[in-house]
């Protein structure tokens, strides 16, 4: 038996619970976008995509008074055509486009920062492995050069020695 099937059952709460939700969900949604705007945009075009889905949230919560108050006055043809075709439909339509849009604008925005992050890893991983070679090869020829060094050293050495060796020797006096 369904006697007052437009009041709330209270297993879900009182209007004015609904409203404290709904003013939370305000509140959170504002802070979300102050703090988007705050840490997050990144160019004109962001800056107004904010501010388009600002003004499709104010359209849409003006919408709701009026819906409350025909729900209040169990206006149940009113409130349904409000939901299904009228004002807030047309509102909830118009943020659910303008948060689509804002998001399919960012994404590719992360996309082309994704693509540009590839091409500047590719290139640096590039430039490191000339500098590597540069490096092995410029060690490589001091290396060679060192070596010529040393061994025309220690051969300007022995000969030295020899000589020294030859000249002390005491069998040749």
């Amino acid at each position: 038996d369904i006697t007052e099937h437009c009041k709330i059952d209270p297993l879900f709460g009182t209007m004015e619970d609904f409203q404290a939700l709904l003013d939370k969900a305000n509140k959170r949604f504002d802070e979300l976008l102050a703090k988007y705007e705050r840490d997050d945009l990144s160019d004109d075009t962001d800056r107004k995509m904010l501010e388009a889905d600002r003004a499709a949230m104010k359209l849409y919560r003006d919408q709701f008074p009026a819906f409350l108050e025909r729900s209040r006055n169990s206006d149940f043809a009113a409130t349904q055509k409000m939901l299904t075709s009228g004002e807030v439909h047309q509102a909830s339509s118009a943020v659910r486009k303008a948060l689509d849009d804002h998001l399919e604008y960012n994404t590719k925005l992360g996309e082309e920062a994704v693509a540009h992050n590839k091409a500047q890893y590719q290139t640096s991983v590039r430039v490191f492995s000339v500098v590597i070679v540069l490096a092995v090869a410029i060690t490589a020829f001091m290396a060679l050069g060192l070596y010529r060094r040393i061994r025309g050293s220690l051969a300007e050495i022995q000969g030295t020695l020899e000589h020294v060796s030859q000249s002390l020797d005491l069998d040749h006096r």
